[in-house]
């Protein structure tokens, strides 16, 4: 099911001389940089220096004060924010099917039983309980699924693996990271334990309102 097989043409992504800020607090101060295609990046820095901006910059969430945030006309981004952003009546199931929502037919059933596999291998409850009374620890991993299984051929991270224990994230990572090793990747996180989980990651730092490679 990994989208990272269909993965091709413009898959540019990349900053150039970005400036921005949130009242009067200068984040990002002239940062420029370009992501790889098909590779994954590891993106570290202390907290409040822009890790998050530059994401939502890439994922054209946030504009640019000045500068350029240049998105290939071939990509298809999925996300994984800091906060859940579940819908809290459906069930965990349902939510992670919300990227997809016109399969149909032996496609849908071929999801459905990946996404039941993907569910057991990382610890989820296969029920009808809506998402609201799961712990936290299980909404990340909802996150994280519904974000690997959609057909996205870049995926974005922000700091998905906070709040669980050692064995839960070797457990979701031995499952995601095979799903995302044909994709592009950028995962910002400040544990620098997280490298361990790609093949020849390139490391970046966002400090200073700069963005460069380690």
């Amino acid at each position: 099911m990994s989208a990272g097989s269909q993965a091709g043409g413009d898959l540019t992504l990349a900053l150039h001389d970005v400036w921005k800020g949130y009242g009067g607090l200068r984040v990002l101060a002239g940062a420029t940089a370009r992501f790889e295609p098909l590779r994954p990046h590891v993106i570290m820095g202390p907290s409040g220096a822009g890790k998050t901006t530059l994401l939502r910059l890439l994922a054209g969430l946030e504009r640019p004060d000045a500068g350029t945030v240049a998105r290939g006309a071939d990509v298809r981004l999925g996300m994984t924010f800091q906060e859940d952003r579940l819908c809290e009546n459906l069930t965990a199931t349902a939510n992670i099917r919300l990227p997809s929502p016109r399969l149909d037919g032996e496609l849908l059933e071929r999801f459905l039983a990946f996404e039941r596999e993907a569910m057991e291998a990382c610890g989820l409850p296969v029920d009808a309980r809506p998402v609201r009374e799961l712990s936290g620890g299980q909404r990340r991993r909802v996150a994280i699924l519904r974000c690997v299984l959609a057909e996205a051929n870049t995926v974005l991270f922000d700091e998905p693996l906070k709040g669980m224990d050692e064995k839960t994230v070797e457990a979701v990572m031995a499952f995601v990271g095979p799903l995302v090793a044909e994709r592009t990747v950028l995962w910002a996180t400040h544990d620098e334990r997280d490298l361990a989980f790609f093949e020849d990651p390139v490391l970046w730092r966002v400090e200073g309102g700069r963005v460069s490679t380690c």
